[in-house]
Parts: structure tokens; sequence; C-alpha cells
């Protein structure tokens, strides 16, 4: 799509101003030097401190030379200059703008009641367009042996931009010149997007991100993950919901998703410390508070996994086995991402193959035991000292 025309939400026309101020000392005389005795300062240099105090002319009959021995006592040439000449600089403290706190931002909540299955279709491009624009693409990977383009790859080395928006209010088919939140020449980009397709289980979805929020905001280097786990769990309580006690967060590796770690979703007895270095994922699980509150596997298996490149003697299984190294490595991969080279069913055969062979790995749909819905949300972060550093947020 080139552009999307929706309907403004209620109360989405707000937008916040940030302007960012320090206080700054003696700023009457800075103020009255032009800077210049900033400056000089900040070199800590005699010659240059009486050249911009004599700039200012000092009252009470104090002369350069004064001036100039006095601050030769650097860094105490303030109380030297005040006994030899009667005066003390005025300390007086004022608000210096150093500009813009940060960017601004804006949460659009669009609701979206399609009729029929041309409203549907025109709703998922909608969503889909939305996440696409959001997300970077892999390029810069050139070809490949065969000439083919590599481009999309885990391998490729760059990521190309995400999009940029522009934002235009229109009123009766004009643009709407009352509001001037967005300059025709300011550009946008999406920082996060939740589709709930089940608006009645809203509850369940805020209380994942209020439960992920919590936990980013505690954990730095030395925090332990039974901590983590504990927060996680009272939010989630205290919010009327129930935690799913088998499914947690982890530690992450290259080409490898579960490292090892556990980042737990409710207090353990046993724990670690969160070190740097080191990268996680959070994801706090949710579930209704009538929930049995753990998960058991589904019958349906359509996430897969390589974990040996062993042949098997079938040349067309030998080939998907190379196709899903070159592409995807040892991380899991879904059905539909292999389909553009073969049919699903053929997919489907030779995967069940493969699963047999112990070449491929499936993943069971996982389902909450009592038939629950579940909601969970998540973050990719590695600990500092003073906090955390989110890889998930652009």
């Amino acid at each position: 799509m080139s552009s999307i025309a929706l309907y403004i939400p209620p109360n989405a026309l707000t937008t916040t101003y940030g302007a960012d101020y320090e206080g700054m000392n003696q700023a009457s005389l800075f103020a009255a030097a032009g800077g210049a005795v900033r400056d000089a300062f900040s070199e800590k240099s005699a010659t240059s401190v009486a050249s911009a105090l004599g700039k200012i002319g000092v009252q009470g009959g104090a002369t350069m030379t004064a001036v100039a021995a006095a601050t030769k006592l650097l860094p105490s040439a303030g109380t030297a200059f005040s006994a030899g000449t009667g005066l003390a600089v005025n300390n007086h403290m004022a608000l210096v703008y150093k500009g813009p706190s940060t960017f601004r931002s804006h949460t659009f909540n669009f609701m979206f009641f399609p009729k029929e299955n041309p409203e549907a279709v025109r709703v998922r491009e909608i969503i889909k367009d939305f996440k696409n624009g959001m997300l970077p693409r892999m390029v810069g990977a050139g070809t490949d042996e065969s000439g083919k383009n590599m481009n999309g790859r885990l391998s490729s080395p760059f990521f190309k931009s995400p999009r940029h928006w522009t934002i235009k209010l229109l009123s009766h088919g004009s643009e709407n010149a009352y509001v001037d939140m967005f300059p025709p020449k300011m550009k946008h980009v999406i920082t996060n997007m939740t589709v709930n397709y089940d608006p009645q289980y809203d509850l369940l979805v805020q209380t994942a991100e209020e439960a992920l929020q919590n936990a980013m905001s505690m954990i730095k280097v030395g925090v332990k993950s039974k901590d983590v786990g504990k927060t996680i769990q009272k939010t989630i309580q205290d919010m009327g919901c129930k935690p799913i006690a088998n499914l947690s967060g982890h530690s992450l590796d290259q080409y490898t998703i579960h490292a090892g770690k556990t980042v737990p979703n409710m207090w353990t007895i046993g724990s670690f410390s969160f070190s740097e270095n080191e990268a996680f994922a959070c994801e706090p699980f949710v579930t209704t508070k009538n929930a049995l509150g753990f998960v058991r596997n589904g019958k349906i298996k359509n996430i897969y996994a390589l974990v040996s490149r062993k042949k098997t003697k079938d040349k067309e299984a030998d080939r998907l086995v190379d196709y899903i190294w070159d592409n995807f490595n040892m991380l899991p991969f879904a059905l539909r991402w292999i389909l553009k080279e073969w049919e699903e069913k053929e997919a489907r055969k030779l995967l069940e193959f493969l699963v047999k062979k112990k070449v491929i790995h499936a993943y069971a749909i996982l389902v909450e035991a009592n038939g629950k819905t579940v909601a969970q949300a998540e973050h990719t972060f590695i600990p500092t000292q003073s906090g955390v550093t989110v890889t998930t947020i652009g």
C-alpha cells in the first residue's frame, strides 16, 4: 500500500511537548561576560580569567593586576578574588535550555469490525502493512555461488531501515488546518504494535504488558531472577489473572534461543543473578483466573528446528536439510517458510520423514491445560549496571 486512510480514534489527538533545562551556578557572571568567564575558568588560565573579568568591569577600584594575582590561585581563585577586592561573585542559579528531551510519541487504538469477507481481507492487509513497515528487512547479502539472491536470509549483513511514515489529518476530504500536531515534513516510525483479535481479552493483554514493564524496570546487574519472577507473579495476580507456571523467559546465545538460564514468571527457590554481556528474553504469560495455569502440548506441529545434518539417503529430504541450514541454521522455522520451494503436502511429508530420522525436531503448539486463552508480552534485553538495554524497542 502507498497510503492508508483510517478514522482517528477517540482521545488520540493528544501530544506532549518536552524541553530539557539544567541549572547553572554563577549564571549572572557568565551572562555578563557573554560566556567568556565560563570558557576561561574551564581553561584554568589566570590570564584568560583576568581578561574575561576585565571585560565585565570590576567595581570597588579593583585593578587588572589584583584580578590577575587572584586568579593565579586557581582553583581557589574565587575566594582570593573576593578577599582582595571586597566583592563576591553572584552565585545566582539560572535555568539553561539544553534542547528537546525526547522524541514525541503518539498512541492510536484502531478498532476494526469487518462485516464481510472483502472487508476482512482489507483489514488483514492493513495490519500486515503496518507490521512490515515497522520492521527492518535484511539486505546486502549479494548472491550465492549459483547467482541466487541471498537477501532475506539470516546471514545477511545489513538491515534496511524500517519505513518512515507521514501522517496527515483530513477533514471532509482536505487537510485539517486547525490541528498542527503533524507538520508536513515530520517523519514518523512505528515502535510498538499490538493486535488483539478478541477484544474481550483486553485485560490479559494489558496484564502481560504491565508485568513485562514492571520486570524491565527492576532488572539490572546483580538482581536475582527469583525476585523478577516474584514481581511478575504479583503484578499478574493483583490484576485478577493467573501466570502460566511452566512457561518462562530465558537466556539467549548465537543460534540458540533457549540457552540454559530461566527467567521465571513466578517466585522460585532456585535463582541466578543477572550479569553483563548476556542476553535474555523476559516473557510473562497470562491466563484467566479460572484457568489451571499451565500448558500442555497440542496436537498440531507447525514449528520445526534442525538438530542434525546427517544424510538420510533420500535426495529430496537431504535437499530440504540443506535449504533449512542455508536459510535458518539451527533456529526454529515455520512450515509456511519453506512453501516457496515445496508444495505443502510434499513439505509435510518430508518434514515428518526427517522428524522420524531425528534430523529435525517438531514443536507442538502449546495450549492451556483447561483450554483457556493465554496472552504474552516479551522483550529481549541485556542487563547493565543501571538497568537494561532493551533490544526489542526501536
